[in-house]
């Protein structure tokens, strides 16, 4: 029994099939052509191609002209509306700007000042009062505790070893 996994095919006589692409070369095309090759065209169809030539030609100034007299009318508009906007824009920034410094910075100055300064600063001063009071006594809960600390160190229910070099011992 051949194993097909591992059997050799010559690729030139048993290869899988293939589809061959050919493109299409641009070629001779006396195939297209109405009349014979070195044959003249007809007189009436060269004067068709030379009043159609000059039929092409002539009204090709007219519809130029119109958009020219469209576009120039439309050229400056654009341009006036460009120049109203900017002078529209500046006159609501100057008027936004000196609004800002004549009556909002002022504004929120006094707020800060008048509201929000003075209870700040109660806060600050009962905070730092608190803390002078207080230290005592943190002081001395400091000296109580640290029997108790020291007994539990004793006890040694974690005992934690950091060297450098190897993993802490748990």
């Amino acid at each position: 029994m051949n194993n097909i996994s591992t059997a050799k095919f010559d690729e030139s006589e048993n290869g899988p099939a293939r589809v061959e692409v050919y493109y299409f070369e641009r070629g001779p095309d006396e195939y297209l052509a109405t009349s014979e090759a070195g044959a003249a065209p007809p007189a009436a169809a060269a004067a068709c191609e030379r009043w159609a030539r000059r039929g092409a030609r002539l009204p090709a100034p007219l519809p130029a002209a119109g958009r020219l007299l469209c576009a120039v009318p439309l050229a400056l508009l654009v341009a006036l509306e460009r120049c109203a906007l900017t002078i529209a824009r500046d006159a609501v920034t100057g008027v936004v700007q000196t609004a800002s410094d004549y009556a909002l910075k002022p504004a929120l100055t006094l707020a800060f000042n008048a509201l929000l300064q003075p209870p700040l600063a109660f806060a600050a001063n009962v905070g730092r009062a608190l803390r002078g009071a207080l230290r005592p006594l943190a002081l001395a809960l400091g000296d109580a505790t640290r029997p108790v600390a020291a007994l539990l160190r004793e006890m040694r229910l974690v005992a934690v070893h950091c060297d450098r070099g190897r993993a802490a011992d748990v």
